[in-house]
């Protein structure tokens, strides 16, 4: 494990890049995953993942998405058991992984900060599904977020709640029709891109041509109440204002605590298997020698109370609700 480093992820892409690394990139907007040197998958917390572009769309069914997962995620071959299994050809797997990796490096470089932690050896559970090149990774994020711009110019539209503007509409197009019924003051372009079932880049284009438009607009923050004029008469002491949002810095410091806990202990696996969650908001990697690291997002399908089985996911049937029978009686003796 790398320590931090103060270089923006671009510039430390393209050194991992001529190095033909391989390993994990953590970023405070998500992970690169490469592969000697190219990029095989990126997560990002604001973009659908590719189970579920697969299974809203209706390319792949949810049981057949966890099937792969419980059969080849240990083995860091989900992607690999979807198309040797039938459920998927090769071309509609990387058709809709390459869309799932560039929605996410585009959040994740439109936010291009420092690189948290470079972790060599670190392999996705999904598997090698198609790699591309780091330069081309880059050019169409950039070329992205130049045609976002064109469009409409501020940003804020991507991460925001957006609100509809009340008043009379003209004929839309039936996407743009589509996303604008979506739009409720509360959800964000991602929020509504999943609602949709589409990626998350093209309902981008879509909300920057409502906003340009003027039927869309961020919704502002409430505005803190203005505090109460002081009276003659004392009153109770004031209580203290918990604050709305996180204190980021002191989220990054215990992080950076965590990390160093963990790196000084002893959690070497297996090369080429998985740590798979306790729970449904833990985290996994595949790892080759280096220690697992709360960094990847997991498969979100609860795990299998089954203490004997504590790797493996297993789906409620319906003999589980069932009573247990009670045990037989003995039979009087004659």
């Amino acid at each position: 494990m790398t320590p931090r480093t103060d270089e923006p992820a671009s510039v430390l892409l393209g050194t991992l890049a001529a190095e033909r690394a391989s390993g994990a990139l953590s970023t405070e907007w998500g992970i690169f995953y490469l592969s000697a040197g190219h990029v095989v998958h990126v997560e990002s917390a604001v973009t659908a993942d590719l189970g579920d572009l697969l299974t809203h769309s209706g390319a792949l069914a949810a049981d057949g998405w966890w099937q792969a997962i419980d059969e080849a995620g240990r083995g860091c071959r989900v992607g690999r058991q979807l198309v040797d299994s039938g459920q998927l050809t090769t071309g509609a797997l990387e058709l809709c992984h390459l869309g799932a990796l560039f929605d996410a490096a585009y959040f994740v470089l439109a936010h291009d900060g420092p690189a948290l932690r470079f972790r060599p050896g670190v392999t996705h559970w999904l598997g090698a599904v198609r790699s591309v090149p780091v330069d081309t990774v880059l050019r169409e994020s950039r070329r992205r977020r130049e045609l976002l711009h064109r469009i409409w110019p501020e940003p804020t539209i991507d991460l925001a709640p957006l609100a509809r503007v009340r008043r009379d509409t003209v004929d839309l197009p039936a996407r743009r029709g589509r996303t604008l019924a979506q739009v409720d003051g509360v959800r964000t372009a991602a929020q509504i891109a999943g609602a949709l079932a589409c990626r998350t880049f093209h309902t981008l284009v879509e909300l920057r041509r409502l906003a340009a438009a003027g039927l869309v607009v961020p919704v502002t923050p409430t505005p803190a109440p203005a505090p109460a004029t002081a009276s003659a008469e004392p009153g109770p002491a004031p209580r203290p204002v918990v604050p709305d949002e996180p204190d980021t810095a002191l989220l990054l410091l215990f992080l950076h605590a965590l990390e160093a806990l963990l790196s000084a202990r002893d959690y070497s696996v297996p090369k080429g298997d998985c740590s798979w969650p306790s729970r449904p908001t833990s985290w996994t990697n595949c790892v080759g020698s280096a220690p697992a690291y709360p960094g990847s997002r997991a498969p979100s399908r609860p795990p299998s109370t089954d203490s004997s089985s504590p790797t493996t996911y297993r789906r409620p049937s319906p003999r589980d609700s069932r009573p247990s029978p009670p045990p037989p009686s003995a039979s009087p003796t004659a």
